[in-house]
């Protein structure tokens, strides 16, 4: 996805977790609310019908969701308790 904007931080694994609004503003330091709502829905747009694809899994996912669910544990805490499963 380009919108022009080049990322004022490195594009690094530090950025998985919090909020799409926040990331975004942190990557791109834009502080207007309408211009970051702009991107988060340009991202959702683009993620949704593409960028899913591109999108790489952990090691070892498909093996802990599939663990999960036979434990029908589906709560965040939950499966993160779970730790690695080889």
């Amino acid at each position: 996805m380009k919108c022009g904007i080049t990322p004022i931080i490195p594009l690094d694994k530090s950025l998985i977790g919090p909020p799409l609004r926040d990331t975004l503003q942190r990557v791109t330091g834009i502080d207007n609310a309408e211009r970051i709502e702009s991107l988060v829905n340009a991202f959702k747009t683009h993620y949704d019908t593409d960028g899913y694809r591109e999108t790489m899994v952990y090691p070892g996912i498909g093996a802990a969701l599939k663990f999960a669910a036979t434990r029908h544990l589906n709560r965040p805490e939950e499966i993160a308790s779970l730790g690695t499963i080889a």
